[in-house]
């Protein structure tokens, strides 16, 4: 009895033996034969790769990712096909046939060659969540829907910065995303994935613009004072407002100043308020460049220098930055005026062109032009000889509503003609003028002059300003 019993020991130990030979060699083949492919069993995002090396495994993961899409869903039944680069999705397919080849981590290595042992192997990805949630917002959530952040503007006629609520929005459900992403690189096969919405509130809230509303309107009351010799210039309030801004930055709203806006407004605002600008001296000329007449007197003044106006605006720019008032002498410089040329106008061959004047000495005639229409005629009584007017071309160069004028006779003898009226000289001491001594007009008289009746001369004195041509033409009679 002893005896039989030792022999069915040994039997069974004989047979364990023998299956633990088997399987240790049939182990020792599939680690052979699989040690550089997909393991038995193994599909990559629902595909069957068992038994394909690398290089098929990366061409079936390419083509997975080429042809990956996911649909999502919105809780009013709005869709959108989503492509990885909508949702901000980098795919890695070297992890992925690693995984396939050799397990996913914490894979059991008891099942691994185990050909009846499914093992899915998902598509490794990582995704770009801030991508993912501005794509769904802009898809998925209704415009209305969205976060409005609390705001500062100006109020012109409350003078002062005031606050727009935020509103609380809605933004897509980042959870619900992962959700499904999980699902469809592991091959799921849902037509469609659910995205729900969650309440967002804005990123600048009602306390950050209350908090940037105050600091603001602080500046607005700050003396911001410039002075010269000449008196002080105090920046406005509008202009601070003007300058100021607000950036949301770090949990907060805060409050910044344009400094290019500064730059180019106050050292001009300084300009007009502080220093006596030079005034250029305006001379007329002709169009070939001859000068006419002085049309305005240069006069100097000061100007601010650049060492002023750079310093002007870093320190309003730090005054406000600091909440602090500031007073300031800012340094002035002489300037001395410019002489510049002006060339009048010269219009004179089209239709309601530039102003000038004929003198007709054959028939005693001025006739006022613009361009080649024609103004008015005037009779008149030009130099007697031998004082004749001298014909050419001449421009206005003086006028005088009165002066004393006087001459010589053709005798040689002086004479003085008192309180002559709107004069308009054009060639030396030639001129048009009030003659209200003459009776026959129409027929030289003057000592070279063109005498004209009072009102007349009046209006032409108005008409013609300095730098009108004077073209002289005819023969005295």
């Amino acid at each position: 009895m002893a005896s039989s019993v030792r022999h069915t020991g040994r039997n069974v130990a004989i047979t364990f033996l023998a299956i633990v030979v088997v399987l240790v060699g049939a182990g020792a083949v599939g680690v052979y034969l699989y040690s550089d492919k997909a393991k038995p069993g193994v599909s990559i995002a629902g595909q069957d790769v068992s038994g394909q090396d690398g290089q098929q495994l990366l061409g079936v993961v390419n083509s997975l990712v080429s042809s990956f899409k996911v649909t999502l869903t919105n809780q009013g039944g709005q869709s959108v096909t989503a492509t990885p680069t909508d949702l901000g999705i980098s795919f890695d397919p070297a992890a992925t046939v690693q995984q396939a080849i050799s397990g996913a981590p914490g894979a059991n290595p008891l099942t691994l060659y185990n050909p009846w042992e499914p093992k899915s192997v998902p598509l490794v990805y990582t995704v770009d969540e801030a991508t993912a949630q501005a794509y769904l917002d802009q898809n998925l959530i209704p415009a209305s829907g969205a976060a409005k952040d609390a705001s500062v503007s100006y109020d012109t006629k409350a003078a002062k910065f005031v606050v727009t609520p935020g509103v609380i929005g809605q933004a897509a459900n980042l959870d619900d995303l992962k959700t499904a992403l999980t699902d469809a690189v592991a091959g799921g096969s849902a037509a469609s994935y659910s995205v729900s919405s969650v309440p967002t509130p804005p990123e600048v809230s009602d306390d950050m613009a209350n908090q940037a509303a105050t600091q603001a309107n602080n500046a607005l009351k700050l003396a911001l004072k410039f002075k010269s010799t000449r008196g002080t210039y105090q920046v406005p309030a509008t202009s601070i407002a003007a300058w100021t801004s607000f950036t949301p930055t770090d949990g907060a709203l805060g409050v910044t100043y344009d400094e290019t806006a500064i730059t180019k407004e106050l050292p001009a605002a300084l300009g007009k308020a502080l220093v006596v600008a030079p005034v250029d001296e305006t001379y007329l000329t002709t169009p070939s460049g001859s000068r006419i007449a002085r049309a305005s007197s240069g006069v100097n003044g000061t100007v601010l220098t650049a060492a002023a106006k750079t310093k002007a605006v870093s320190s309003t720019l730090a005054a406000l930055t600091a909440g602090k008032a500031l007073t300031q002498t800012v340094q002035t410089k002489a300037a001395a005026y410019k002489t510049v040329d002006q060339v009048v106008p010269h219009d004179y061959g089209s239709a309601n062109g530039s102003k000038w004047i004929e003198v007709d000495l054959t028939h005693q005639r001025a006739t006022l032009y613009r361009g080649t229409t024609k103004v008015t005629t005037y009779v008149i009584a030009s130099g007697r000889r031998p004082l004749v007017t001298h014909a050419g071309t001449w421009y206005v160069w003086y006028k005088t509503p009165m002066q004393d004028m006087k001459g010589l006779n053709p005798d040689g003898s002086k004479y003085v003609a008192k309180d002559v009226r709107w004069i308009s000289f054009f060639h030396n001491g030639e001129g048009f003028h009030a003659a209200p001594w003459v009776s026959n007009f129409g027929t030289p008289h003057s000592h070279g002059c063109i005498n004209m009746r009072t009102g007349e001369a009046k209006e032409l004195y108005d008409w013609a300003p300095l730098g009108t041509m004077v073209k002289v033409v005819g023969v005295t009679p």
